[in-house]
């Protein structure tokens, strides 16, 4: 299973807590998956690398525009 993280960028407590989630699935052997650019600083597999029929979950983590960005 892949889930995909959408953290604001604009929120520190919002990658703060991404970078919680993250390892809270990984530890579950779930495949996570952010933005290219917060993917390596994270520790997950980044968006382009992950073929997107695949992912099951998306969650936004500060605020709707989040997702809408």
């Amino acid at each position: 299973m892949i889930i995909a993280l959408f953290p604001s960028k604009k929120k520190p407590p919002a990658l703060a807590l991404a970078q919680k989630i993250a390892a809270f699935f990984q530890q579950k052997k779930v495949t996570v998956a952010m933005e290219d650019d917060l993917a390596g600083k994270n520790g997950v597999k980044p968006l382009s690398e992950v073929p997107i029929n695949e992912i099951k979950f998306l969650i936004s983590i500060g605020g709707d525009g989040t997702i809408l960005r």
